[in-house]
């Protein structure tokens, strides 16, 4: 049997969340019966040459206009070159190139994913995703919160529209042994102090601000405390210049980017997700709960879908600094619930939110696509 091409075609594979569910997925496909591409139309990035590494065929075009009809065509002229048979696309402006770049070439199957709430999309954008949503196979939404949204916003109909959780693999028992006395040393981090985490882009949405503000608080409550952040993003000297206005800097470790974040989770005695505007989901959430960390997060769009509250997490008002304050110091002051959280959310990880869940059906829908098309 000769596996099926699929082609994911995003604006770029830098550094985030959707990407890494995507790469985990490639990474994860079934060989015998899907071959997997990626097309990056503007840029590469730290993933892409992970995946370039691994196997994956990676190709930048290195495109700047995304609604210049000559790009159309090299897409087109792509797809055909690599004989690709299903396309696969993520977020907005790579859904809209890619999807009429298979459009012009015909008889491809097309999939397009949405990672989060696209509130931030304009009017004529809406349009052109009800217009391609005419001739897409599926729509994949990263929650029930996503689809919702399309259905009301961009009228896609709900048969089109399949919901896959993005989801993480499990650490276990892989980190359980992680040398944490070199990894602490290493960021100046004392292992008897309270770690409070954060996973997340330095990015307006997720609302470090309103962390760093609750974290003030804890701390003059609980001293012995630490905010370790991983991640990095265009916020990062603004947020530096605020812990250092709040007298919290000494307390605060910008580790930045890491690739496996996994190692770090296991330094966390909890993990906050401060989102303020969207959240399609919130996978780092679901790395805390696969590690059995209790979570604090924003009580917004899809991270309802993946926190049970009060049964593995407790969630707070969107921007809400004082309550952010006063659900980390409850956690932190009750060695009990903290135990019980963790226990909790690791229990939901492994009935909902295993890589393997998330890769089989992503593959199921492959397989039912590919029939119906007779590929």
């Amino acid at each position: 049997m000769i596996p099926l091409k699929i082609a994911h075609i995003v604006e770029d594979m830098k550094i985030g969340g959707q990407e890494k569910v995507i790469q985990s997925l490639l990474i994860s496909l079934d060989r015998k019966r899907f071959a997997p591409l990626v097309l990056c139309l503007s840029g590469g990035g730290v993933i892409a040459d992970d995946l370039s590494k691994s196997g994956v065929k990676t190709e930048i075009l290195g495109i700047k206009n995304f609604n210049n009809p000559v790009n159309v065509w090299k897409v087109a002229r792509w797809l055909r070159t690599n004989k690709v048979n299903i396309v696969h696309t993520h977020a907005h402006p790579a859904g809209y190139l890619g999807r009429m770049a298979a459009i012009l070439v015909g008889g491809i199957g097309i999939i397009h994913h949405v990672h989060t709430v696209p509130i931030d999309l304009k009017i004529r954008h809406h349009l052109k995703e009800r217009f391609l949503g005419f001739f897409s196979d599926k729509i994949l939404c990263c929650s029930q919160a996503v689809k919702d949204f399309l259905i009301l916003k961009e009228k896609i109909p709900d048969s089109k529209i399949e919901v896959v959780y993005n989801r993480t693999k499990d650490p276990l028992p892989e980190y359980t042994s992680v040398n944490k006395v070199e990894l602490a040393k290493k960021f100046n981090i004392d292992l008897d102090s309270n770690v409070i985490g954060c996973i997340a882009s330095l990015t307006f949405h997720k609302g470090h601000r309103y962390l760093l503000e609750a974290f003030n608080v804890v701390k003059k409550h609980i001293p012995k405390t630490k905010l370790l952040l991983l991640g990095d993003g265009p916020l990062r000297a603004i947020l530096q210049e605020q812990a250092d206005s709040l007298g919290i800097a000494q307390n605060i470790v910008f580790a930045g980017y890491q690739k496996d974040v996994f190692p770090f989770i296991s330094l966390m005695d909890i993990v906050v997700l401060s989102s303020i505007e969207r959240e399609g989901m919130g996978l780092s959430l679901v790395e805390a709960m696969a590690m059995g960390k209790p979570v604090v997060a924003s009580r917004l769009h899809g991270i309802i879908e993946v926190v049970k509250e009060n049964h593995s997490g407790i969630l707070v008002p969107p921007g809400d600094s004082n309550a952010i304050a006063q659900a980390i110091i409850k956690v932190l002051q009750d060695d009990k619930l903290r135990k019980e959280l963790g226990r909790a959310g690791r229990e939901i990880f492994l009935s909902r939110f295993t890589l393997d869940l998330m890769v089989r059906k992503i593959e199921d829908i492959y397989g039912e696509i590919s029939m119906r098309r007779n590929q």
